[in-house]
């Protein structure tokens, strides 16, 4: 539980500097990329909101078993027939293995996310907190989750974040 309450305050922290902080000045920057209006240089969300639309509609033709791992870019998409995956993690999980396999994996998850335990006691838990969760913020707009590189760095931080304070004794041999 301690670890939701670290990550809903540095979501609130971040939400607050996010106010605060002057605003950049251009539209590319922040959340205004990602604006559904029409205006000249305001589809700044490279496309992503309408394929997520559409992704989201290729779901529901096959909602329980999905359309199977890796299966993206073989699915016929009208506007982004060149994608290998939808840059949402979320997405990539529904359409991959359908809402019985995300509940299968949430159900295999969540065991080990209550067990994990996040002690402040040095920065390099702190950083690796960060580096965990920036990753799990930042594959809900692009493909951290899909590629190798990103997935070993989430593990080894996810390790350091997350280890025994204390290693068990082990006796001398």
């Amino acid at each position: 539980m301690q670890i939701f309450k670290f990550a809903f305050s540095a979501l609130i922290v971040g939400a607050v500097l996010s106010a605060i902080l002057p605003t950049p000045p251009n539209a590319a920057y922040g959340i205004f990329r990602f604006s559904p209006v029409p205006e000249a240089g305001r589809d700044l969300s490279t496309g992503r909101i309408s394929m997520w639309i559409e992704v989201a509609g290729k779901v529901f033709e096959r909602p329980v078993f999905g359309w199977g791992l890796d299966q993206f870019q073989l699915i016929d998409f009208k506007g982004f027939p060149d994608y290998r995956q939808p840059h949402n993690v979320i997405l990539q999980a529904l359409i991959s293995i359908g809402f019985l396999g995300c509940a299968l994996l949430a159900a295999a998850i969540l065991p080990v996310v209550r067990m994990a335990k996040l002690k402040s006691d040095s920065l390099n838990r702190v950083a690796s907190f960060g580096l965990v969760l920036a990753t799990l913020i930042y594959s809900l707009h692009d493909a951290a989750l899909y590629y190798n590189y990103p997935l070993m760095m989430l593990a080894v931080a996810a390790a350091l974040a997350f280890a025994p304070v204390k290693l068990p004794a082990v006796p001398d041999k």
